[in-house]
């Protein structure tokens, strides 16, 4: 009988050490997926300069076939305003357009990174031809107030955006459209969902299924993918952060009506699956939802197309605006 009950009490023991280090693994993935360095990634870089060593990466031969000089924009503005949530102070920065115009573009960028990124400061150069621009730094991001050093995946985020264009229209601004990049295009599709008074949305390389995302990161990571559950565990029970807060599908599905929507996304993006953008399309096809609009081209570079095909995506972008706003 002691013997048994040494051996329960061995399997007790066994499996309290196992749900212990289910439970660390949790947190340690957690925070490894969702943490964020304070700051700009490019501290030197802004709307005037960046260097073009920050896209030779780009490039098998190592050499850039842009000069950035083409893509300087001297006249720009530093601006500050609170976000909808206490304490949250949004660092962007502010483009008036070469022309005047009651219209305006949020740029909001992507995971882990800031305004200061050459994504955000290239496609804004080809936006402020014909409309204001706004490059955003969400909480936690570039200069905007440090609140937990953690991201939501959008879930929170999107409140920023939408005190962007609260800000905007204290400008005079009328009418505002949004360009998202990777996380910056799924946190933007939320705001999007959410807010009916803006006109139309590029999503540029956004993923659509915040659970798949994850597990997908895992696996990238090398870490098993079984432990997503886990990791969204800790999150909401510890961080109060709820990772699957919102079906981003299915909130586009409802909500984009008559509003115009375009996807971009590489045919065999690497970081952020295709099908992501692809399966959003889909559904809002199923729904009979209008005005949507998709460029899918050959790369396996993910959101790299403002760079390697600067004009492709410039002319498909204004095109897009152009059409979504009112004359």
């Amino acid at each position: 009988m002691s013997s048994i009950k040494k051996y329960f009490k061995i399997i007790l023991i066994s499996l309290i050490v196992l749900f212990a280090l289910y439970i660390i693994s949790g947190f340690v993935i957690f925070l490894q997926l969702t943490s964020i360095e304070k700051g700009y990634e490019y501290p030197n870089n802004s709307p005037a300069y960046f260097d073009s060593s920050q896209i030779q990466h780009l490039y098998k031969d190592k050499t850039p076939t842009v000069d950035t000089k083409d893509y300087s924009i001297k006249e720009f503005e530093t601006v500050t305003f609170a976000s909808f949530d206490k304490n949250i102070t949004l660092s962007a920065w502010y483009i008036p357009a070469k022309k005047i115009t009651n219209k305006a573009i949020i740029i909001v960028p992507g995971y882990r990174e800031s305004k200061s990124n050459y994504r955000q400061l290239v496609i804004a150069s080809m936006l402020y031809k014909q409309y204001n621009v706004l490059i955003l730094d969400v909480r936690n991001m570039g200069l905007s107030t440090f609140t937990t050093g953690r991201t939501t995946l959008g879930n929170t985020e999107y409140k920023d955006i939408l005190a962007a264009k609260k800000w905007l229209m204290t400008r005079g601004i009328k009418e505002i459209g949004l360009v998202g990049i990777s996380l910056g295009a799924s946190t933007s599709a939320i705001a999007f969902s959410y807010d009916k008074d803006i006109k139309a949305a590029v999503l540029d390389s956004p993923f659509t299924s915040i659970k798949n995302i994850i597990k997908e990161e895992l696996a990238r990571l090398n870490i098993p993918e079984f432990l997503w559950f886990v990791s969204y565990l800790v999150g909401y029970i510890f961080f109060n952060t709820n990772m699957l807060e919102h079906d981003i599908t299915d909130m586009l599905v409802k909500n984009t009506g008559n509003r115009n929507l375009m996807f971009y996304h590489a045919n065999n993006d690497k970081r952020v699956l295709t099908y992501h953008s692809k399966d959003a399309y889909k559904a809002l096809q199923k729904a009979k939802v209008p005005n949507i609009h998709t460029w899918f081209y050959d790369s396996n570079q993910h959101s790299t197309q403002m760079i390697k095909d600067s004009n492709g995506y410039q002319k498909r972008m204004l095109n897009f605006f152009d059409k979504a706003f009112s004359k």
